[in-house]
């Protein structure tokens, strides 16, 4: 059986390519300058995004 692997893609303007959306959080947040609630609820909601996807592919990959 073939694992299932998520990832959402998001366009960064940085990179100019698609990258993973907590990436892409976390790399525009930790810019300079860019301190405050805004950018630390940014790395907070990229480390959540993968604890999600962490526990979401190990459920979906239990089975094997």
């Amino acid at each position: 059986m073939k694992k299932i692997k998520l990832e959402r893609q998001v366009f960064h303007p940085l990179y100019q390519k698609m990258m993973p959306i907590q990436f892409v959080l976390s790399s525009l947040a930790s810019q300079e300058n860019c301190d405050g609630y805004p950018y630390d609820t940014m790395q907070e909601a990229a480390e959540y995004i993968n604890f999600l996807e962490e526990l979401i592919e190990t459920r979906l990959n239990k089975g094997e």
